[in-house]
């Protein structure tokens, strides 16, 4: 019988291929060489499923900014730390059907969002990461805190989410070592411009 870490990885797989309106527990079941009664056992509903997907492919990438499980166990300890391992983290497998499912979660959410309570909470720790920066002296308080966190989020993120963009605008694949030098020296000159007293 195929464990639930088993049922997890499958259910990753055709969450981020189909999104959550396009997967099917059947598919699902037969991927996985259960019953589909088993997959219910486990975890209840679709949605159910879904949410532990997001839990466990957040906790498996360590990110730090998805969820309190993740955050209690991540490395990330400011404002770039957070943007390097999070740029980091995507450019792997488990990372590209995050983002998939990111962007699955943009196309179909109509008001409800996954999980909305324990990610808003994480990511307004984040927030108050760069606030407290801000008073530290570490970044420039000029920048609307909240407007910041996500920017940097953005900017890790943008060669994953739009690889082909990346690619015609660098002449280079978001996956290649030489492209993920080059942007993680971007963020680090991006963040020295963000510290208090940086010259303009």
């Amino acid at each position: 019988m195929p464990s639930k870490v088993r049922l997890l990885q499958v259910a990753s797989e055709e969450f981020a291929e189909r999104g959550f309106a396009g997967a099917r527990i059947d598919a699902i079941a037969n991927k996985a060489q259960v019953n589909k009664q088993l997959i219910y056992h486990y975890f209840g509903s679709k949605q159910q499923l879904y949410a532990a997907v997001l839990t466990d492919m957040v906790g498996r990438l360590q990110l730090g900014s998805e969820l309190e499980e993740a955050e209690a166990s991540s490395r990330p300890r400011n404002a770039l730390d957070r943007s390097l391992g999070l740029f980091e983290a995507v450019r792997g497998s488990v990372g590209r059907q995050w983002i998939r499912l990111l962007m699955f979660e943009a196309l179909e959410t109509s008001g409800e969002i996954h999980l909305e309570d324990a990610r808003r909470r994480v990511y307004k720790r984040g927030v108050e990461t760069i606030r407290t920066a801000q008073q530290t002296g570490e970044i420039d308080p000029v920048f609307d805190p909240e407007a910041l966190r996500l920017a940097m989020f953005g900017l890790a993120l943008i060669p994953a989410l739009l690889p082909q963009i990346a690619e015609i605008v660098t002449d280079r694949k978001p996956q290649d070592d030489d492209f993920a030098r080059n942007w993680s020296l971007l963020l680090e000159q991006v963040y020295a411009r963000l510290r208090s007293g940086a010259v303009a």
